[in-house]
């Protein structure tokens, strides 16, 4: 990947509030060295005092400790999103806007139906809007999981791109791993119509290394191969060997195309044990905005397909 370059002007001001929140991180180190003090301080008379007590001292002394890290990490957050998470997508250009809250929903992530397993849990923040050509998108970063036993396990963590037409599909198309059973795309599901849903079908596309790499199902096999042309194809499959973090999904549902990127670092965020610079703020960010709007490229290609019918 490329690294973005900012003009000098715009990376002079993003410098600034690198500046600011490195000072924020610089203080918080400091704040929790000295917490970890006192707490040792108050704990080793408590250990000499009470030895049948020593380990719920060190439990409640550790217990002390992390929940200072996370309310570091919190007001490190907050400075880096309300200082130069803004500055960074303005910096990028064509009127993008960013917002800490985001509007994608743990109901639209279920009814994208590209993942095995259902969340039990979901959280979505940080919301990068943008537009090309007559098409708005989104960019938003997911985090679900679900409870297996005593422990939680990642249904998906990474960014889901939102592509908004002017266009409600007939049906709904998704594209998957190899391998990968949604439980719209189930044996069962699909046989019984579980819940109400139309049956999906898995459609064959004539692209042998996309077919290698995804199976897509449809509730409208001819609206599917009209949707997947050969270049977005090629785009997906680009895009696809370029993530180390996992494979994309995507979903046409209502008149949206939704693609899920996977990532396994946070994207929107800073790290106290690391400085905060310009290029590590764009970090890749900039790549996904731009296939964004490559998929908008790939897809005003076929300019009927988007008239409201």
């Amino acid at each position: 990947m490329t690294p973005y370059r900012l003009d000098p002007a715009a990376r002079a001001r993003v410098q600034v509030a690198c500046n600011v929140v490195n000072e924020e991180i610089g203080q918080q180190r400091q704040n929790i060295v000295f917490v970890a003090i006192g707490i040792a301080i108050v704990a080793i008379p408590l250990f000499a005092a009470y030895p049948d007590q020593r380990r719920n001292i060190a439990y409640a002394a550790l217990f002390a400790i992390l929940g200072m890290v996370g309310y570091a990490r919190r007001q490190v957050a907050q400075t880096y999103k309300r200082l130069v998470v803004g500055r960074v997508v303005k910096a990028l250009g064509n009127g993008l806007t960013y917002r800490p809250e985001s509007s994608f929903d743990a109901k639209r992530f279920r009814a994208l139906d590209v993942f095995a397993d259902n969340a039990t849990s979901f959280t979505s923040e940080d919301e990068i809007g943008g537009r090309k050509a007559n098409v708005s998108y989104s960019i938003h970063e997911v985090r679900a999981t679900r409870r297996q036993g005593k422990q939680t396990v990642t249904v998906f963590h990474g960014l889901m791109i939102r592509l908004d037409f002017n266009k409600n599909f007939r049906g709904q198309t998704t594209v998957v791993p190899n391998g990968v059973s949604p439980a719209g795309h189930s044996l069962l599901g699909g046989l019984l119509d579980i819940g109400g849903s139309p049956r999906k079908e898995k459609v064959n596309l004539e692209n042998p290394d996309f077919e290698n790499i995804f199976d897509v199902y449809s509730t409208n096999d001819q609206e599917a191969r009209y949707l997947l042309t050969p270049k977005l194809m090629e785009l997906v499959l680009a895009a696809n060997a370029a993530n180390s973090d996992g494979q994309l999904r995507l979903s046409f549902l209502d008149n949206s195309l939704y693609v899920a990127v996977p990532s396994r670092g946070n994207h929107l965020e800073a790290s106290l044990s690391e400085t905060v610079t310009p290029d590590s703020a764009i970090g890749d960010l900039a790549e996904v905005i731009a296939f964004a709007e490559r998929l908008v490229d790939e897809l005003q290609l076929e300019t009927r397909l988007w008239s409201r019918a």
